[in-house]
């Protein structure tokens, strides 16, 4: 905006008013006057258009900063809400919510908490999915159904006007949900059954390693997806640190 009104307003104005001092300089009564207010004519409209431009500036904020509190809230959200999903499927209890105080917390203060309880707790836990049974699994998988619903809604409301990283990071978790939530899709009735009790294959082999390699690579995928969680709390506390809370 500023380079358009440089370069097709203020240089010309400026040149204009330029001339017809020089001309006004140069002529005389009445043309000299003539020349001297067409100077302050031009001079005028660029402080105009500034003014303007600027009340415009302000107003575009304001509308932008509503917006900007939406993308913090459902960023929040979409990042606490998948975070919480592992943190059920590994069955560690949620964390006190209050402050020092005793206050709840702010947006902020949510968005460290939950960045910490993925690094301290979730984290180092992660090998507990060796431990889910046939139903944590199935609740998860629902879980990690609803993230993948959610990253769409995000995207299709905020569309291309959502900044790039974080729409990026949304897209990363959204594919890292999918994945992990893949060797459910493929085999559903073994996930979650203790591996002494798996039942041969067609071929009479256990079918043990081949679930205990996919429950290993499944915890590698849900690290991935909690770090992706704390990517997106991190840049939407760097975008928005001035979006008061309840926007």
């Amino acid at each position: 905006m500023k380079t358009f009104l440089l370069k097709w307003l203020v240089f010309p104005l400026s040149a204009a008013a330029f001339v017809s001092m020089f001309a006004g300089l140069c002529a005389s009564d009445p043309w000299r006057s003539l020349f001297v207010n067409l100077a302050a004519t031009f001079l005028g409209s660029i402080v105009t258009v500034f003014f303007v431009e600027a009340i415009l500036r302000r107003g575009e904020e304001r509308r932008w900063k509503r917006f900007r509190g939406h993308v913090d809230k459902q960023m929040t959200i979409l990042a606490n809400a998948t975070a919480s999903s592992v943190r059920n499927a590994l069955a560690i209890p949620p964390p006190d919510i209050r402050n020092d105080e005793g206050d709840v917390p702010n947006a902020g203060q949510m968005r460290m908490m939950m960045i910490s309880m993925i690094e301290e707790d979730l984290l180092p836990a992660s090998n507990r999915m060796l431990q889910m049974d046939q139903d944590d699994w199935r609740i998860f998988a629902r879980n990690l159904l609803g993230t993948m619903r959610q990253c769409e809604l995000v995207l299709t409301i905020f569309g291309p006007k959502l900044d790039a990283e974080i729409a990026g990071l949304v897209l990363d978790l959204y594919e890292k949900a999918r994945v992990v939530l893949t060797p459910y899709e493929v085999i559903p009735d073994l996930l979650g059954v203790p591996f002494d009790q798996l039942k041969p294959n067609r071929r009479g082999q256990s079918s043990a390693p081949i679930v205990q390699a996919m429950v290993q690579r499944a915890i590698q995928d849900v690290e991935q997806l909690l770090r992706i969680c704390t990517a997106l709390l991190r840049e939407t506390g760097a975008r928005f640190p001035d979006v008061p809370d309840g926007n």
